[in-house]
């Protein structure tokens, strides 16, 4: 049996080749990564067991809840 996240990974995956596709045709200069950051922060808000935040207006910061106790973390540049 499959967890949810294992389940969510695979129904997400298409979207997520979608939204690499558009984010690599949409570049930002650094530091102002607005635009990506309201892309991401939307396509996340459309996903389920997540919570996300925007400490800063060219960031997103998403949690996803794990199965299993303990810390775990990834970030993206």
């Amino acid at each position: 049996m499959k967890s949810s996240t294992e389940n969510l990974i695979r129904d997400v995956h298409d979207e997520v080749i979608r939204w690499r596709r558009h984010i690599h045709a949409n570049p930002d200069l650094s530091f102002q990564e607005k635009p990506t950051a309201d892309f991401i922060s939307r396509e996340l808000a459309n996903l389920p067991e997540l919570t996300i935040s925007r400490p800063l207006e060219n960031s997103v910061v998403a949690v996803l809840q794990g199965e299993k106790p303990g810390p775990m973390w990834g970030t993206a540049c």
